[in-house]
This record gives C-alpha cells, sequence and structure tokens, in this order.
C-alpha cells in the first residue's frame, strides 16, 4: 500500500538513495552526500512543528520501503508542489498516486509545481494528476490547479485541529493503489 508519512531520522538513508543518480541529473545541487541527506531529514522533521506550518515534506512509503518524497510549500493561499521518486521505481504511478493524495490533503485553494523541458515524464505525471500547463519558457514548465478543498478559513482551521489532535505521532496519508 502507498502511503505519504512524515519523515524520521531513520529515513536519512533512503532520501539519500531517492536523490541520485538521474533522479537528480536536473537538478541544481546533484547527488545528496549523507551528510545532506540527514539535515534534509531534520529540517523536514522540523518544519512538522512550524506555526504556522508552510512546508510540509512527506515521505512516499510503499509498503514500508521509502520510495519517493513529496514537498509543499504554502504561501498564504498558494501551495508549490515539487516530488521525487528513487529511480528504480519510476513507471508504476506512484508519483500520480503520491501527488493525488497530497492534493487531496491539502488546504490551500491553488497549487502550483514545475518541471524542467528535458523531463517530460514529470508533465505527465501532473497531467494525469488534474494540473493545467500554464505557462513554459526555454528550460521549464509550469502548471496549477485548483483544489477541491476550497473550504472556509473557519472549517480549514477545524478540520487541522481535528487532523493534528487525531495524528499526533507521524502524519500518514493512504492509498490503496
Amino acid at each position: 500500500m502507498l502511503e505519504l508519512r512524515d519523515l524520521t531520522e531513520q529515513d536519512a538513508h533512503a532520501v539519500r538513495r531517492i536523490y541520485t543518480g538521474r533522479a537528480v541529473a536536473d537538478m541544481w545541487f546533484g547527488q545528496m552526500t549523507s551528510a545532506q541527506a540527514h539535515d534534509y531529514v531534520c529540517e523536514s522533521m522540523a518544519s512538522n512543528y512550524a506555526s504556522p506550518r508552510t512546508l510540509h515534506v512527506l515521505g512516499i512509503d510503499l509498503d514500508g520501503d521509502l520510495i519517493g518524497v513529496v514537498r509543499l510549500r504554502t504561501t498564504g493561499s498558494i501551495g508549490h508542489l515539487a516530488y521525487i521518486l528513487r529511480e528504480n521505481t519510476w513507471g508504476y504511478g506512484y508519483a500520480t498516486a503520491a501527488v493525488r493524495l497530497l492534493l487531496g490533503g491539502t488546504t490551500v485553494p491553488l497549487v502550483t509545481a514545475e518541471h524542467r523541458v528535458g523531463n517530460p515524464a514529470s508533465g505527465r505525471v501532473l497531467a494525469k494528476a488534474g494540473f493545467v500547463q500554464i505557462d513554459a519558457t526555454a528550460d521549464l514548465v509550469r502548471y496549477e490547479i485548483a483544489t477541491s478543498n476550497q473550504t472556509s478559513a473557519t472549517e480549514r482551521q477545524n478540520r487541522q485541529r481535528s487532523q493534528e489532535s487525531r495524528v499526533m505521532g507521524p502524519s500518514r496519508i493512504r492509498s490503496s493503489t
């Protein structure tokens, strides 16, 4: 079963494996070192306690195996989505399922995403998840989606309080996909 969950310190090695090879070929920072992976996990764990929480970094867990990471950074009423999967898990629909799960739990009315022109598979993931292409440059293709979770601020706060009180441990969002 695929689920999204908060990262833990034990995930540093798996995060390093995710951020290697062709998965990071188009990224400015390249492959992660062990120290960078550890720092990344610690920073994502710290973001869980920020108030307001503007960064959501969730592991994409497939039957106990961390195969990727999905991130949502929010600014006001807009979220920006990013994701990465370990190379040996590409092509099975896991990225699309993870993006859909994240979108189903977000409270921001608009989410944006982008991918490098040289990575059309990422564009297919976004399109399958319901994103619409809004712009393209020589380097980047930009997308957005209006989420179906457009509720009042009071409803969002109540839902967030309910989720926080219900999920005292790691956040988990599950799919049968």
